[in-house]
């Protein structure tokens, strides 16, 4: 019965006694990885330190097969024993093992029946294969014109196949996570987050042993890139038993995947290009940020002539969404009908038509979304909406800088909305105005490019904003209505930015590919209205946006986030409409499947116009309150959270999480709606996560209950809250 000493922590190798000298510059992982294809069985003896002493390890014994862990001795047959220690003391935690030990005889119970690894499933929750052996930075990389017509194969897997693995491994051998990728660039992926690995897969393992150079040496080779294929998997794996059901069947074959040229269209590289590896990874990034792709990895399958072969891999979700929409917050109910496809015949495109309720207003809005309008990096975003109280028109047109060495972007932006907006105090409404909003945008920007891993842009344009105020058609209509506000003006922008990302797992999201940033940006915008332009008013109007992204430890178990963001405009030299907002996001990564989150945020204002409002309430942070019940010049938020990610699987569908957490806020100062500060309102609970793995329509599914520890009687002692948020 093979003992291994292991901690969720750093994963090093502290002593490696193998039969081949192969084995002596792996990982432990990859070492009983190619075990499992050399037939060699290493020594493997594994002793990690973990980051803290206090907070209780989630340690187990069981059968690697029946519970998947990520370790398994090739030929043991006996119980792996997996033990704990601390720093301080080097003990064995004795509640975590009698805690294993119990999950070990359920899961004897459960060895007689097929016990699936989900790490080698290709349409699991679990990321696509890990990127190729290297992670190295590139300098200067141009991108690809997007109109040209790249030479590849771009085929599509057929929906028998498994569409994001390569090849099933060979009998024995288990999907495993690496903690590098390859003996060249071991110091540098160590660096980063070692919670986002991505599982590896026979065919990289393959691709380590095969002859393939790293990533490093394909670009100091000036590789050149030949064929691309594009292998994009459909919702449900039906080669899997727990997926070959009719219901999953039916889904596939109602699923019009996504077509290949749809893919091949967003990479920044084409047949012929030179290999860059800075440059597979944002084309990663953006594949990502469809919704209608569950996970997206580009990978080399073969090396020859001075050529690399590149496969790009992605998985289809369930982009159809008929149905009713059910959410709650604050006390309050929202409810709708949906019937929205965000993947228009695979093409990538989205249409919906939908009728919501809220406490605002109720409404029926037709929206198209086409994000490579006729082919190229172009995007086109209408929308019509007929509400209660007014109508929403909406138009977009426009080239974003789609990557970071994009050269320039441009396009123009309308809106005319007409509502009847209310002012909150205590979670209830004190009065009520219609407001005629126009707004009007045309811009262009330019940028220096890619240089020393820092991209500039600067852009100008004009902008018209209108602002009309009238009574509304209600008994609580407003007695003194905010002054009407017209401003015409040009404006220059400067955007400074980092190219600083990485890839994380179970941070914001469950068992799901996050791209997460990790560098510093900047954006200033100046404009300038005056009444010679057809403004009511001289104004200056100033906005700033930026944040930073702090490791604070060598392990990258402690991550600190600052953000700041402020607007005003000077008149007359007095600030108007000032408002500052700034917030702290700390991340403690406790072990791979537990994380402690801190929030702390505050906004400041000064002579606010009369229509806006700072709220704090249950719409906002304060989970244990009705929505909008603070209002005042300023506030502060505190929100701690303890974050548990678990392996749960439920009908396939949803990765299942948890989280107990703790608020607690103030406003101050009296608001534009007359209210008085309550003091620091404080609320605890716990909450269900439900990450979606299916579908394209929100992420992860909020199931909360709240409980308020302040607040005047009219409060209920218990909030429930159930909605759709695009984190955890």
């Amino acid at each position: 019965m093979p003992i291994a000493i292991w901690k969720a922590g750093k994963r090093q190798v502290q002593r490696c006694c193998c039969h081949e000298d192969y084995y002596k510059g792996l990982s432990a992982r990859q070492a009983l990885l190619a075990s499992q294809h050399t037939g060699v069985e290493p020594d493997v003896k594994m002793v990690v330190r973990r980051s803290m002493t206090w907070w209780p390890a989630i340690i187990f014994a069981s059968w690697p097969a029946a519970l998947r862990l990520p370790m398994q001795f090739p030929g043991s047959s006996g119980t792996v024993i997996v033990l704990a220690t601390t720093r301080s003391r080097q003990r064995l935690q004795w509640p975590a093992l009698i805690l294993g030990l119990l999950v070990a005889s359920i899961s004897h119970s459960q060895q007689a029946a097929p016990t699936e690894t989900r790490p080698a499933e290709s349409s699991s929750a679990e990321p696509l294969a890990a990127t190729p052996p290297a992670d190295t930075q590139s300098a200067d990389t141009q991108s690809s014109d997007p109109s040209a017509a790249p030479s590849t194969s771009a085929t599509s897997a057929s929906p028998s196949s498994s569409a994001v693995e390569m090849q099933p491994p060979p009998a024995g051998a288990t999907t495993l996570e690496p903690d590098s990728h390859s003996n060249s660039d071991r110091s540098d992926r160590n660096k980063s987050n070692r919670d986002s690995k991505s599982a590896i897969t026979t065919a990289e393992y393959m691709a380590l042993t095969s002859g393939i150079p790293s990533a490093a040496e394909l670009e100091a080779n000036a590789t050149v890139i030949g064929n691309i294929t594009i292998v994009n998997g459909d919702v449900f794996d039906t080669d899997l038993p727990q997926e070959n059901n009719s219901l999953f069947r039916l889904a596939n074959r109602l699923h019009i995947e996504t077509r290949p040229q749809v893919i091949l269209s967003q990479l920044l590289f084409k047949a012929g290009d030179v290999y860059s590896a800075r440059v597979m990874r944002e084309s990663e990034r953006i594949l990502r940020l469809n919704t209608y792709l569950f996970d997206a990895k580009i990978v080399p399958t073969a090396y020859h002539d001075g050529m690399v072969d590149l496969e790009v891999r992605t998985r289809d979700v369930w982009t159809l969404k008929p149905g009713i929409s059910l959410s709650r917050k604050g006390g309050e109910n929202e409810a709708g009908f949906e019937f929205e496809e965000s993947n228009l015949l695979g093409l990538g495109k989205e249409v919906g038509l939908s009728y919501s309720k809220d406490v605002d207003r109720s409404s029926t809005k037709l929206s198209y979304l086409d994000p490579h309008l006729l082919g190229t990096w172009n995007r086109l975003d209408v929308a019509y909406a007929s509400n209660s109280d007014g109508k929403l028109r909406q138009f977009e047109l426009g080239r974003p800088f789609y990557s970071l060495a994009t050269p320039w972007a441009a396009g123009i932006t309308v809106k005319d909305w007409q509502r009847v907006d209310s002012r909150y105090d205590l979670g209830k409404v004190v009065d009520k105005f219609s407001h005629s909003e126009t707004n009007l945008e045309l811009a262009g920007g330019w940028s220096t490019g890619l240089a020393h891993r820092w991209i500039t842009r600067l852009s100008a344009g004009a902008a018209y904003e209108n602002d009309e105020f009238a009574p509304a058609p209600s008994d609580l209509s407003a007695a003194v209505l905010p002054e009407n506000r017209k401003l015409v003006y040009p404006f220059v922008q400067l955007d400074l930015l980092q190219d600083a990302y990485e890839e994380r797992r179970n941070q914001d999201q469950i068992e799901r590919t996050e791209d997460y940033y990790s560098g510093t940006f900047a954006t200033l915008r100046l404009g300038y209205a005056a009444e010679d332009f057809g403004s009511d008013r001289d104004a200056m109007l100033l906005s700033l946006n930026t944040g930073t992204s702090l490791e604070l430890d060598s392990n990258r178990d402690h991550t600190l986030m600052l953000n700041a963001i402020g607007s005003t405009r000077i008149e007359n030299g007095d600030l108007r409409n000032a408002v500052l907002s700034g917030d702290a996001r700390y991340y403690w990564r406790l072990s791979q499947r537990q994380l402690f989150f801190a929030l702390l945020s505050g906004t400041v204002s000064k002579n606010l116009d009369q229509e806006q409002q700072i709220l704090l309430g249950g719409d906002n942070g304060l989970r244990g309150y009705p929505l909008r019940y603070q209002d005042g010049t300023s506030r502060v938020l505190l929100t701690l959270e303890h974050r548990i990610y678990t392996k749960y699987y439920l009908f396939r569908l949803f990765n299942v999480g948890g989280a107990v957490f703790f608020d607690a806020g103030r406003t101050w100062g009296t608001g534009t709606a007359g209210g008085v500060s309550q003091g620091v309102l404080k609320d605890v609970g716990v909450g269900l996560r439900l990450g979606s793995s299916r579908s394209a329509f929100g992420n992860v599914i909020h199931v909360d209950i709240a409980m308020p520890l302040d607040g005047d009687d009219s409060i209920d002692s218990v909030q429930f809250l159930v909605g759709t948020k695009k984190s955890f």
